[in-house]
């Protein structure tokens, strides 16, 4: 298998999900940071965020289980919407006025069958995790979910997997703040110009890059590439650490464009990424990464656990 051709087939993810017993999660491990064919995505991300068993027997006991419990938990919410609405927990106007913002350049999402299904897993998340209030941060997560999955329960199990995931690493930097500071930390050594830039534009930080860290760039990339980029977060060995490497050296694609911009241009471009190759971005997140363990960089708050 060469550079240029190290995409597995189709063929060969169903040679990997297909054994009699159970699923090869090695060779997916192996095979899907390349990326994954959309005719298996959603199957492939089960197993790699863990919400399936490789073992197929367990597996179809499990499905079972989570359909009727997905099922529970919408029936509840359900029940308890009128409340959390009459109480001013969530505000449904909100609820729905970001799910018709998001991606409305994309005809799945101006879809009303998947409105409905991205408004029933957010009210289901609230209704489970009462303490927490409505952003649009939920409908920016859960949205490549959607699109991956057919069914509700298998995005939510996976959705509410991945914010685990996000939630851990940054706690892992006590907080967004200073993971924030630490990334920013980064930029300037790696492109000190075009943040010295966006300094001189006034552009803050909490206008860009806290919501390319906190959610993954899944508003801000293309759908494509989006849901590219997170066949290799789910299936690599580092997993999301390597997102603020990716953020790097997408700042390094975008560079040119973005030096052109004014303020508002260059808050709206952040906002709205072009296409990206993203193998070759993944590609430049690691050599960046590398270049921050030779100079030292880690240790100045970037996770001893990559060395």
């Amino acid at each position: 298998r060469t550079e240029e051709t190290m995409s597995y087939s189709l063929g060969e993810f169903h040679e990997f999900l297909g054994q009699d017993s159970h699923v090869n999660i090695d060779r997916l491990r192996e095979a899907a940071p390349f990326g994954i064919p959309k005719e298996v995505r959603g199957e492939v991300w089960k197993y790699l965020l863990r919400v399936a068993s490789t073992e197929k027997l367990k597996d179809s006991e499990n499905t079972k289980h989570q359909r009727s419990e997905y099922k529970s938990l919408l029936k509840r919410s359900q029940n308890e919407r009128n409340k959390l609405i009459s109480e001013n927990l969530v505000s449904i106007d909100s609820v729905r006025r970001d799910i018709k913002a998001y991606r409305s350049d994309v005809e799945f999402f101006r879809r009303r069958e998947t409105q409905f299904r991205i408004e029933d897993l957010i009210m289901v998340y609230l209704s489970s995790y009462p303490y927490l209030k409505h952003s649009s941060r939920l409908v920016h997560l859960v949205g490549p979910f959607v699109y991956t999955f057919p069914q509700n329960f298998e995005a939510f199990l996976c959705w509410k997997q991945t914010i685990s995931f996000i939630e851990h690493y940054i706690d892992s930097f006590k907080g967004i703040k200073f993971l924030l500071s630490r990334f920013l930390m980064l930029c300037r050594t790696f492109d000190d110009e075009l943040m010295t830039y966006m300094v001189e534009e006034e552009l803050s930080p909490n206008d860009w890059a806290l919501p390319w860290l906190q959610n993954l760039l899944s508003a801000e990339l293309p759908l494509d590439c989006t849901v590219r980029l997170w066949d290799t977060y789910f299936s690599c060995q580092e997993g999301i650490e390597l997102h603020v490497y990716v953020c790097i050296a997408i700042l390094r694609e975008c560079k040119e464009k973005l030096m052109e911009c004014e303020y508002s241009e260059l808050k709206l471009l952040l906002r709205n990424l072009p296409e990206v190759h993203i193998d070759q971005i993944i590609m430049q997140a690691y050599n960046i990464r590398e270049e921050a363990i030779s100079a030292g960089l880690l240790s100045y708050g970037f996770d001893d656990k990559v060395s």
